[in-house]
């Protein structure tokens, strides 16, 4: 326990001067993704804006001659429909709102979707510092409710409802202790907790903002 309370307070000293609101995530996560086919409409709107937000920059590697630059949009339509197939469309949204803010040029696909997934604040969860900090601050909560159990069993004396209630108030963050372990979190240095925790933690994240399956939908 007093391994978990150092890195506990490090973790608080990484975050003393933040204000971000601790909003509680919604749903479980994580959960399979699958793709969809962009409706005509839906393409035409994205290449339509991306054309407003960059306008000749867009355009401007495109041959002059009628039929070839028509065949060269139709590639480009197509490689765009097969990249965005598996985001929603908040997350095209998110993604033409960023790129106006932070690209010059107009991105690569693979540039689009590293704006356009979203990161923990976008969806309305703390930073992965935060989040660690109400990781290890609740592990300790943990611990002492299994202590103060135990001991009321001791002594034969009622165990009250109240002190075995759900600590875990963000879901995600359960999640990924779930997936670590607890165990194997109690056994890992601050700097293997940080590597850990910020792998599935982002990773879950950006799943947020891909395409559910119907089955996960059901």
């Amino acid at each position: 326990m007093q391994k978990i309370q150092a890195i506990a307070n490090q973790f608080t000293a990484n975050i003393d001067n933040q204000k971000q609101p601790h909003l509680q995530a919604n749903q479980s996560k994580t959960s399979s993704v699958c793709l969809r086919t962009l409706s005509d409409k839906e393409l035409e709107t994205f290449m339509f804006k991306m054309f407003t937000i960059y306008r000749n920059k867009w355009t401007h590697d495109l041959p002059e001659e009628p039929r070839e630059k028509k065949f060269y949009l139709e590639a480009i339509k197509a490689e765009w429909a097969e990249g965005l197939a598996d985001l929603t469309e908040q997350s095209i949204a998110r993604g033409l709102y960023k790129i106006k803010l932070y690209c010059e040029w107009p991105p690569s696909i693979a540039e689009f979707r590293r704006h356009a997934l979203p990161s923990p604040e976008d969806i309305g969860l703390p930073d992965v510092n935060t989040a660690i900090k109400i990781m290890l601050d609740t592990i300790l909560k943990l611990d002492c409710m299994h202590d103060e159990i135990a001991l009321r069993r001791a002594r034969c004396e009622p165990v009250d409802d109240a002190i075995m209630v759900n600590p875990w108030s963000i879901p995600m963050i359960k999640y990924v202790v779930d997936v670590i372990g607890i165990t194997a979190i109690r056994q890992m240095s601050d700097k293997e907790i940080k590597k850990e925790f910020t792998a599935i933690y982002l990773d879950a994240c950006k799943k947020e903002g891909l395409v559910k399956s119907n089955a996960q939908n059901s």
